[in-house]
């Protein structure tokens, strides 16, 4: 991978360089200075593969840097990781606003460096299937008009690959949100529960619309969810057959019933007759002080879904 390292620390560059050359990682690049990192960003040519950035910075701070690298097309789904002695959920909600794809804490270890880089080569490898996969979905359905002979994985990696785009600054892949949990779930101080929504037709409600219009149905959907559970610093990822997580944090449970009426509603009034069939299930509470699950998380999520709607057979494996 060519990675960048933006940090105006020489020192801590050159130690972050050395631990990338240790596991394999050895097109590096060394900027000091912000505004020369973007500059450098924008000047094209072969692009960057991973970026790291450092938060505290004189004159632009790493979040705002990474605000702004969202903004040139080529590194629009990049993986940045932030890599910072600033632990406050503050920041760390800031970072992933603002794009960020994992945040990594100072001092770190060799071994953390080297998980995190092989998961952001990972997740570029999927990006690459998926907007293959979108690709071809969407020259088919050109062809045919119809996209219901297609199977619902397809739907679900053009889903994501256009929730990529949603302008929302809330949306965030799935690599990102099980990083985010893990950085909250460190602090002895958060109240973390992951809930869980579906939206039952969505592969009708895709088949129907164009990317753009599916992009502005999402877009709404999300900030009806923010309204609604009045979560300011809600996440939200994409799981598959149109089910969403969002993390909830320090802040009371609602009652999901009520929640789907309310949600319902507000859909129903600003999606017109683009009719959204939703579901919300039990919310998951995380356990602080160890890392999550995350691949129990999403089968417990999947699974309350299915039991809300009634099918008792997974009441055991949604506890």
């Amino acid at each position: 991978m060519k990675i960048l390292i933006v940090d105006d620390d020489v020192h801590a560059c050159e130690i972050l360089e050395a631990y990338l050359h240790d596991v394999g990682y050895s097109e590096t690049t060394i900027v000091t200075n912000p505004d020369e990192a973007y500059s450098l960003l924008n000047q094209g040519g072969k692009p960057f593969d991973c970026i790291l950035l450092d938060i505290v910075m004189p004159e632009k701070n790493g979040i705002e840097l990474c605000r702004d690298i969202r903004t040139l097309e080529s590194y629009k789904n990049t993986p940045i990781i932030m890599i910072t002695a600033m632990t406050d959920k503050k920041f760390i909600d800031l970072s992933f606003r603002a794009g960020a794809f994992d945040y990594i804490t100072k001092p770190f270890e060799l071994l953390e460096v080297s998980a995190r880089m092989r998961v952001a080569q990972r997740s570029i490898s999927e990006r690459k299937a998926a907007m293959d996969s979108y690709l071809a979905l969407r020259l088919e359905s050109s062809k045919s008009n119809d996209i219901s002979g297609f199977p619902m994985v397809s739907v679900d990696r053009s889903i994501d690959v256009m929730s990529m785009n949603v302008e929302s600054q809330n949306m965030v892949s799935l690599r990102s949100f099980e990083s985010y949990l893990e950085k909250l779930t460190r602090s002895e101080g958060n109240n973390v529960q992951v809930a869980q929504i579906q939206i039952s037709n969505i592969d009708a409600l895709y088949s129907e619309k164009t990317a753009e219009e599916f992009l502005d149905v999402l877009s709404i959907f999300i900030g009806v969810l923010r309204e609604v559970f009045e979560l300011q610093d809600m996440f939200v990822s994409h799981i598959g057959m149109g089910t969403f997580i969002f993390s909830m944090v320090n802040t009371d449970v609602p009652d999901p019933d009520v929640m789907t009426s309310q949600i319902s509603s507000l859909l129903a009034e600003r999606v017109g007759e683009a009719h959204l069939d939703i579901t919300i299930g039990e919310p998951i509470q995380m356990y602080v002080g160890s890392p999550p699950n995350f691949d129990r998380l999403i089968k417990v999520a999947k699974a309350r879904i299915k039991a809300k709607k009634g099918n008792p057979g997974l009441m055991a494996m949604a506890s």
